[in-house]
């Protein structure tokens, strides 16, 4: 920001940017506006180094015959804005095709102006006011990605240049440090950047010198970071304390506890909202870093020494290493660029030999996984004594990312994981130790040992501002060249050196406290939770797999015959063989990590419960401080730091009021559970896939030694169907010309996909066909089959149908059609050995895949429909496709995902239709069927979703324009919409999956619409609208137990449980008060397809419930941009 002459302010694209990072640093440039800023010696080079790369481009553009007009030339003409401002006009006006450093700027209500250079403006058809064209932005960046700052600024061009043009450009471009040119929709981030455009005028329109904005230390403070950190320690702010949360500041505040001294001398017994233990916790880190800061010297305090902590340290052995990874998270996946270790050298002047691998694209990165791995593992396989040590979970976490990754390095890491040869000395000191620091950073906690940096001491995140660097500078090549790679080397260098000073100075501590060590030998004895197939003869062992697995991916290195889609495909299979391994393996990962944790992680965790204590023999005490997603009658695991056995009980009363549990425990475990103990949750069940592994297995091998698979599933992996004319009015001929192959059919909400399929499989059973119906739940299989026999009803066909499913399933629903039940799909067929090639009765199967897998069903099907493709994974539609001629894919994949677990290589963890249909969001007419009109959503909903959602394709049918909602305006100044999207704001602070504020306003809304009418499309009047009439759709269950609790017989549910049902209203709850802090991640909370299915079930109005701040929250990809503008959509729907 500056000043004209005028003395009229001038923003520019970049104090948005700023402003997106944090409100204080735009507040402090404006308090020094008046005075000379300092310069940046940094961005001065990156600004060199831009013009550089702007410059590149321009000639490449010259050298491609462009006509290109320039601004900037040195002309006396253009000197100033005006003049500037004027030439870019005249330029825009005559249709030049390229005009490069675009002078734009536009007039803001407050008498301020946004102002920029652009550095390109490209001329594209599309009528404006300048004609039958317009332009769109194009900046030069030197990253190599996409960073949501860009898109702030090109937002802001594309505006400023729609005041010139008339129309918003319709997209936005990059082009990148290596000369790829990105390019966005402008729609898909617009109003992000007019509400942050908004938020920040509004800031500066009410600037005050003397009110700073409040600074709780979490932000990134840009340029002022280090005058927040000064004025923090002199303020002693509470936010000092370590492992303090944001909320937990709030709190404190409301209590009068503002300062970190305040905390340590407080005489209150407890905090309302924050559990007592933390409280307590808090406090005595609080005294501890006030008794370091006054004594001058690191006070620490042992804690639990018979819980974990010192127990977990492994004796010394010769060959241990210590290991620390560099990543830089700003690309899509992140990067772990280098991998360091020291290891035992008495040749150097230290003792102490470092060892680096580097890694600066994804093809690096995998060699140098391989590398480390194989390293460290036959160093473990010629010594079992040595361990692995490292500070934080991160090193161990990117290499199972890794693993997944690239498919590669599994079975030893997993084996390093199950021996506990990796040591996380963090974990020993946050269970052993309490130290009086800000934080326990390695940095931090290294006060308590002698040890003297080599570089100085940075911030971890530094590392990646460096790494950032050397990618848009590029000083030298590689670590030997480059300044800025020497200076992280040395820095890694230093991290693994203190890690072993840090593993010595426990070690010495350890013996004082005379600690053994301890290890929890449960892990390395047992295979996953839930793992293997209980009838071993029937079950290909998992390394049969992996061998062929391994087998097709060597020869990937050294075929020459094969071309590039035949070797996607090979690699593709290669990585199914293990798909069903690598989903198992989180969850086992997931107890074992939780099993380790203090008790205070465990609270802080919401999936857990921390700290019970025992009332009585089933009733134990909670703080109700605590937020849990667990719920009644969820299994359990009790962990209390000591025991190693796992002790599974079930949560049968969870009353969170209250903070009262009761436990369903045998006698025995009532002898054996401890007075104190946390509860961590089972986990979903996974299934065993040992049937659908073998085909799989049988269906790869097969192609290994022929090269064949079957037709549908080749066209399928090639994603070329071959079928002509696929129209969506004629989905039944479709279907029944279908010739071995696959068809994918997009059924947004209400488009009758399911009663399409259903005519189509009655037709086709008519035509002699057999047809199966899977997908991954029962309930979705019992769906459609339902469907399927009551229109069968209707048409007088007569036919029977099966379901396979085990005897415990309920079965009311599909008795009362006269569905068979069959417990395991060889009573339907018998193995091909003993094939008398009898006629099956049945004519409509249903089940999952591990029922279509099974040998028996090899070649007995004509057709199979896959329901809810977009949750199914491909590995297990690979697993059923030998059953079948012709694959007919059901779905959409803008509605639910599916839930996956573990990370995969490759293309192989997508499900059905993200694979199948890529990145779009409509099917292209050449891959299958498009249902292009809604039975179910009002216009001014449709209108909503179709151009949010489905690129402007879905249609209302004109029988949905008749529904109307015929409102009460007693009392009622909140609904002031009868259709449509109405958001509902309601303030509130520091909630996470619950807000009793929006269930108050539920509650009024509730009112409103009981006291007013429903009248559907054939209807003559209204009639009143009841409960039933209205879906109240939450994303936690936290919430939705609230809503039933005040709203009684109350349809309530998240948007799992009303995927696939309807109702005139529906009132979606947003519960969190910030996206950053919501349980599961900004892209759980604000996910389009979760937002899409809650909208979409309302026939006539849909009205969301939130916080508006949601819409403020602070985005760290171009993705979280993208669901965060949907939100920002849904307020201006609102607003407008």
């Amino acid at each position: 920001m500056h000043k004209d002459e005028n003395g009229k302010i001038i923003y520019s694209p970049s104090d948005l940017m700023k402003f997106m990072e944090s409100s204080f640093i735009t507040w402090m440039d404006r308090y020094c506006l008046e005075l000379k800023p300092t310069e940046d010696p940094l961005l001065k080079v990156l600004q060199r180094k831009g013009i550089e790369h702007e410059s590149n481009y321009l000639n490449t553009l010259k050298l491609q015959g462009k006509n290109v007009i320039e601004i900037f030339q040195g002309d006396k003409e253009f000197e100033s804005a005006i003049n500037s401002y004027e030439a870019t006009k005249k330029a825009i006006s005559e249709g030049t095709e390229i005009v490069y450093q675009a002078y734009l700027s536009s007039d803001n209500k407050d008498g301020s102006k946004f102002a920029g250079y652009a550095d390109f403006l490209f001329k594209v058809d599309g009528d404006s006011k300048l004609g039958s064209y317009h332009y769109e932005p194009r900046d030069t960046k030197l990253a190599l990605t996409t960073k949501p700052y860009f898109l702030i600024q090109l937002c802001a061009y594309a505006e400023m240049l729609e005041t010139i043009q008339g129309v918003l450009p319709k997209c936005v471009h990059v082009v990148l440090g290596n000369g790829e040119i990105k390019s966005f929709s402008t729609d898909a981030y617009f109003s992000y950047y007019k509400r942050l455009k908004n938020t920040f005028l509004q800031q500066q329109a009410n600037f005050n010198p003397y009110v700073a904005p409040e600074l709780m230390g979490f932000e990134n403070y840009g340029g002022w970071a280090d005058y927040v950190e000064k004025k923090l320690e002199k303020e002693d702010h509470v936010s000092l304390v370590a492992d303090i949360r944001k909320k937990q500041i709030k709190e404190l505040k409301k209590s009068g506890i503002t300062t970190l001294t305040q905390l340590a001398e407080s005489t209150l017994t407890n905090v309302p909202n924050i559990p007592l233990n933390t409280f307590l916790t808090l406090k005595k880190q609080a005294l501890l870093q006030l008794q370091s800061r006054r004594d001058e010297k690191i006070a620490y305090e042992i804690k639990n020494p018979s819980k974990g902590g010192l127990a977990l340290l492994p004796p010394a052995s010769i060959n241990d290493v210590w290991f620390d990874i560099e990543g830089y998270p700003l690309v899509n996946g992140g990067l772990e660029y280098l991998f360091g270790v020291v290891e035992v050298d008495l040749i150097h002047k230290d003792g102490l030999a470092y060892k680096d691998w580097w890694a600066h694209d994804t093809q690096q990165e995998e060699q140098a996984l391989q590398e480390f791995v194989t390293w460290v593992y036959d160093r473990w396989q010629n010594d079992p004594t040595m361990h692995i040590y490292h500070y934080g979970n991160y090193e161990v976490t990117a290499l199972k990312r890794l693993m997944g990754r690239y498919g590669k390095c599994e079975e030893q890491i997993d084996n390093l994981l199950r021996s506990h040869v990796f040591i996380d000395l963090y974990k020993v000191v946050r269970n052993s130790l309490l130290v009086g620091e800000p934080g326990y950073s390695l940095k931090n906690v290294e006060h308590l040992y002698p040890f003297e940096r080599l570089t100085p001491i940075i911030k971890a995140t530094d590392s990646v501002v460096d790494y950032d660097r050397w990618l848009e500078l590029k000083d030298g090549i590689d670590q030997q060249s480059s300044e800025i790679l020497k200076g992280i080397r040395s820095y890694n260098e230093d991290d693994c050196k203190s890690t072993k000073y840090l593993c010595d100075w426990l070690r010495k501590l350890q013996a004082k406290e005379s600690i053994a060590y301890s290890v929890n030998t449960e892990d390395s004895k047992e295979a996953d939770l839930d793992d293997g197939e209980t009838d071993k003869k029937k079950e290909i062992p998992k390394k049969q797999a992996a061998d062929l697995a391994q087998k097709l991916l060597a020869s990937l290195e050294i075929s020459k015959d094969l071309d590039n889609e035949q070797k996607t495909l090979m690699q593709l299979m290669a990585y199914l063989l293990e798909f069903h391994k690598r989903e198992e393996k989180p969850m086992s990962w997931m107890y074992y990590e939780r099993r380790d944790m203090t008790e205070e992680e465990l609270i802080e965790d919401i999936d857990c419960l921390g700290g019970l204590e025992r009332i009585n023999n089933y009733e134990y005490r909670f703080d109700a401080a605590q937020d849990t997603t667990l719920e009644n009658n969820n299994r359990c695991y009790c962990v209390d730091g000591v025991s190693p056995d796992r002790m599974e009980v079930t949560l049968e009363v969870l009353d969170l009021e209250k903070g009262l549990a009761r436990l369903k425990v045998s006698e025995e475990q009532q002898l054996l559970l401890p007075n104190r103990f946390s509860l961590i949750p089972v986990g979903e069940f996974v299934p065993r896939a040992g049937t659908i592994l073998e085909s799989i297995y049988e269906t790869v091998q097969e192609w290994s030694n022929t090269g064949t698979l079957s037709r549908a599933l080749e066209d399928f992996l090639r994603r070329s169907p071959r079928i002509s004319n696929m129209h969506p009015k004629d989905i039944v001929d479709v279907i029944s010309k279908m010739d071995n192959t696959v068809l994918c059919i997009q059924g947004p909400p209400g488009c009758g996909k399911t009663s399409k399929a259903a005519h189509a499989i009655i037709e086709l059973i008519r035509c002699g066909k057999v047809v199966g119906i899977t997908s991954n739940s029962h309930k979705a299989i019992d769906h459609l089959i339902y469907k399927v026999m009551e229109t069968t009803k209707k048409s007088k066909a007569s036919f029977d149908a099966v379901k396979i499913q085990p005897k415990s399933k309920q079965f009311h629903l599909l008795e009362s059609v006269g569905v068979k039940q069959k417990k395991e799909i060889k009573e339907i067929f018998t193995s091909p050995a003993k094939s008398n090639n009898k006629p099956n009765d049945f004519k409509l199967i249903g089940g999952t895949a591990w029922a279509f897998s099974n040998e028996v069903a090899k070649d007995k099907l004509d057709y199979l429909f896959v329901d809810e493709a977009g949750q199914v994974p491909i590995a297990n539609l690979f697993g059923m496709a030998r059953s079948t001629k012709n694959i007919v894919l059901l779905g959409d994949q803008m509605q639910l995902s599916q839930p996956i677990k573990g990370s995969h290589p490759g293309e192989s963890g997508k499900s059905c239709l993200e694979y199948f249909l890529q990145e779009h969001k409509t099917i292209p007419k050449n891959l299958g069927v498009f249902l292009d009109k809604t039975f179910r959503l009002h216009p001014d909903i449709c209108k909503f979703i179709s151009s949010a959602i489905y690129e402007g394709c879905l249609e209302p049918d004109d029988s949905t324009a008749n529904r109307k909602i015929v409102l009460s305006w007693q009392d009622n100044n909140l609904i002031t919409k009868d259709s449509g999207i109405l958001f509902i704001p309601v303030v509130h602070e520091n909630k996470t999956q619950s807000s009793d504020e929006e269930v108050a306003m539920i509650e009024k809304l509730i009112s409103i619409l009981l006291r007013s009418e429903f009248k559907g499309s054939n209807e003559q009047k209204g009639r009143p609208i009841s409960l039933g009439d209205i879906l109240i759709v939450a994303p936690y269950n936290k919430q939705v137990r609230k809503i039933e609790k005040v709203i009684q017989g109350a349809r309530v549910g998240s948007v799992d449980k009303f995927q696939g049902q309807e109702a005139p209203i529906v009132i979606v709850s947003m519960c969190t008060s910030n996206g950053n802090d919501a349980p599961r991640g900004l892209e759980f909370i604000l996910s389009k397809n979760r937002l899409n299915v809650a909208i979409s079930r309302a026939q006539v109005l849909a009205i969301v419930v939130g916080n508006p701040g949601l819409a403020d929250t602070s985005c760290k990809t171009v993705e979280q941009m993208e669901l965060v503008n949907l939100f920002s959509r849904i307020l201006d729907l609102s607003n407008g």
